[in-house]
């Protein structure tokens, strides 16, 4: 189930890069809006997306997943600068 989600959402976002890729392509879109949508996808969109895909009833088990998750991608930072 949440894979699936992940997955529609990850899709329902390319689809929305390949209608811009199109409109630029014709010539509908100029650079600086180019530039402007790609800020609000970046910052906006993209963690909101994100935040939708995580959504899901606590749990005692799920909490011990992302910390050990956490803690590995920090050690991961802290080894390989």
């Amino acid at each position: 189930m949440f894979l699936t989600n992940l997955l529609l959402q990850i899709i329902i976002i390319f689809i929305l890069m390949l209608v811009g890729v199109f409109l630029k392509k014709i010539g509908f879109l100029r650079d600086t809006t180019n530039t402007d949508l790609t800020k609000i996808i970046l910052y906006f969109i993209s963690p909101c997306v994100i935040i939708k895909a995580f959504e899901q009833k606590f749990s005692a088990d799920r909490m011990i997943t992302f910390l050990i998750t956490s803690i590995g991608v920090f050690s991961i930072y802290i080894l390989f600068p």
